[in-house]
């Protein structure tokens, strides 16, 4: 098992923080295999560098798979600082008591597998009035 120093977490939030979405997966990814140990993660780092107050936000059932292998989820609804009226949804996963996925939903966006039939839909569109318009203009 693999056991970071205070600074090298400190560093891996700051990246995360500067928009390395890769941080948290190297936890991840440093872990070979499960020790049994359940700990409860800690997420209030991630809250903080996120410029959230985690006291502000609602625990409600979590709603989005992560991309990386977690032995514990989380979920919160609540709202950025500067705007109330705007509703934020929040998933984080641990693995083995250490985050390794966080991250912030906006009201519109939509699960991944919804995202792609939408585009598959929008394409398929784009395809058949592309062919009528092709059509069209050949029987002209």
């Amino acid at each position: 098992m693999l056991t970071l120093s205070p600074q090298e977490v400190t560093q891996l939030l700051a990246d995360w923080g500067k928009g390395d979405r890769s941080a948290l997966d190297k936890l991840s990814r440093s872990y070979t295999r499960s020790s049994g140990i359940e700990a409860t993660p800690d997420w209030s780092p991630l809250f903080t560098e996120s410029g959230l107050d985690q006291t502000k936000f609602q625990t409600v059932p979590s709603l989005w798979t992560p991309p990386h292998e977690t032995t514990a989820r989380a979920a919160w609804e609540g709202s950025y600082p500067d705007q109330p009226d705007f509703k934020i949804h929040i998933e984080a996963g641990a693995f083995e008591g250490k985050p390794v996925y966080f991250e912030i939903f906006d009201a519109w966006d939509q699960p991944r597998d919804v995202q792609a039939s939408v585009s598959r839909f929008r394409e398929r569109v784009l395809l058949v009035l592309l062919l009528a318009i092709f059509i069209t203009v050949m029987l002209r």
